[in-house]
């Protein structure tokens, strides 16, 4: 009897109430997902439909916002996009470099709208000239995987040195050797060194090089050795004599790094210090060894 004496005393305007209150509820704690609402489509899936056109032009120089984008909305509609890090502009003179785009950049159009926006990128052609102020670009399209993945880490941290970023690009686009310094690089440059050697299948790089005056003004980095920096951490095993010697990709013994080194067993570091100014391209290898030719490290190094 009470369960019908409840029902009749729900009339349609308490019933309504309730409703009302739980969407409020509902409302106010549902978690804010501000990525979920505000999601837009990629700049190329606007230039596949011809709803935007987009070319570029060089501002002068090679790095950071060295290339301005016209865009222009072909439609009577508003059109809400993203310009991709990863997209590759090609620069319509062949001698000069190529830019890849790092930073994520929104753009709105109202109808028919033109407007132009500075885009955040490197050179990815390493072995090309600066691009010169006012050379065209092509609107290009997305560079290969390993480059799109790198560029989208970029456009996600802010702390990463210009430097830094241009030689991990280099290291992909033109295959040079990718380095680090693991006493000055933070935990971003790591991440971002880390991921270039992934995507270049290779192993998780141990020194860094630098560089002399370069001998081809004509290019953008030095292609001349100077000194190669680095650390390598080994185990020892047992007490005993140890030698460190670097040996050629021929497999020659070039030079004595240390001899006669007494270690007892435990983890110790060695310090790698070499002036490579004017050495044979190729590939070495730092090798630490333990008497009764027990190999305590094999660390490779390119100079390319």
């Amino acid at each position: 009897m009470r369960i019908q004496n409840l029902k009749n005393e729900m009339n349609p305007s308490k019933v309504l109430l309730c409703f009302c209150l739980a969407a409020v509820f509902m409302f106010a704690f549902t978690p804010n997902n501000p990525k979920e609402d505000t999601k837009i489509a990629p700049l190329q899936a606007l230039l596949d439909s011809n709803m935007v056109s987009a070319s570029g032009v060089g501002l002068g120089g090679f790095q950071e916002y060295c290339v301005e984008l016209s865009l222009k909305n072909n439609t009577s509609n508003t059109l809400s996009f993203y310009i991709e890090p990863g997209r590759k502009l090609i620069c319509s003179d062949s001698s000069m470099q190529d830019i890849l785009i790092v930073k994520r950049l929104e753009v709105q159009l109202s109808p028919s709208q033109s407007v132009k926006k500075q885009v955040y990128g490197f050179c990815c052609r390493a072995h090309r000239s600066s691009p010169r102020k006012g050379i065209p670009f092509l609107i290009g399209k997305m560079a290969e995987k390993e480059l799109v993945a790198v560029a989208e880490y970029i456009s996600k941290v802010n702390s990463l040195p210009i430097e830094k970023m241009q030689d991990v690009i280099w290291s992909i686009s033109d295959n040079r050797t990718l380095t680090i310094n693991p006493k000055e690089e933070n935990a971003d440059v790591r991440g971002l060194v880390l991921l270039a050697a992934r995507e270049k299948k290779i192993e998780y790089p141990w020194y860094t090089i630098e560089y002399g005056n370069n001998r081809d003004t004509t290019l953008l980095y030095a292609d001349n050795y100077s000194k190669l920096v680095g650390e390598i951490t080994y185990r020892v095993r047992t007490n005993g004599p140890c030698q460190v010697f670097l040996r050629n990709d021929k497999g020659q013994v070039v030079k004595i790094l240390a001899k006669d080194m007494w270690r007892n067993s435990g983890i110790y570091a060695f310090d790698v210090n070499l002036v490579v100014k004017d050495w044979p391209k190729g590939e070495y290898h730092v090798i630490g060894r333990q008497e009764g030719n027990i190999i305590l490290f094999d660390k490779k190094f390119e100079l390319q």
